[in-house]
């Protein structure tokens, strides 16, 4: 559940860090490209990647662990109610985040954010939350239990299971996004 040894930076944070700093340079690039303001797209993409990298972190310390002791045969309702409240929590924080970066970058761009466009935005990320978060518990269950090791070759070896296995979900999300908003 967490990155270093003293057990002081938790590994969902790292996860959110690296999400939001790539979600804001795509963001802004994808703003450039279409001629929209370059702030709300960082902005937009910051909060948005981050949130998501939170949720794909989540996944790893919490869902990991109870299906990794579930398949041990050693699963604690401890574990149950730790991955349901971190799969709660990283849903809404999806959510709220897409809601007011997207709500931000409409702003920025002289739109007015409709609450429907708002609400189905925002719902879209929070179902790519799930999928990360899912995911993240599938990779966070294998090998050094609850920790993506970063950068051993167990880290490369998962982040390739995620690519090939989740990628598709996210990507039609994306695509839906993409048409509709």
């Amino acid at each position: 559940m967490y990155l270093d040894p003293s057990g002081e930076f938790a590994l969902f944070f790292v996860t959110a860090i690296f999400g939001a700093i790539f979600g804001a340079v795509a963001g802004g690039v994808e703003a450039y490209i279409n001629g929209e303001n370059l702030w709300g797209g960082i902005i937009q993409g910051f909060l948005v990647g981050g949130a998501l990298g939170f949720a794909f972190g989540t996944g790893v310390a919490f869902l990991g662990p109870m299906l990794a002791s579930a398949g041990a045969g050693t699963l604690t309702s401890t574990a149950i109610l730790s991955a349901v409240y971190s799969f709660a929590g990283s849903t809404i924080i999806s959510f709220s985040a897409a809601a007011i970066g997207y709500t931000i970058n409409e702003e920025l761009n002289n739109r007015n954010a409709r609450l429907r466009d708002v609400l189905g935005f925002s719902s879209l990320i929070a179902v790519e939350s799930m999928i990360n978060y899912t995911w993240g518990g599938i990779v966070g269950q294998f090998g050094k239990v609850g920790e993506l090791n970063f950068p051993k070759p167990e880290w490369f070896e998962k982040q390739a299971m995620y690519r090939v296995f989740a990628s598709p979900g996210v990507y039609l999300i994306d695509k839906v996004i993409d048409i509709l908003y």
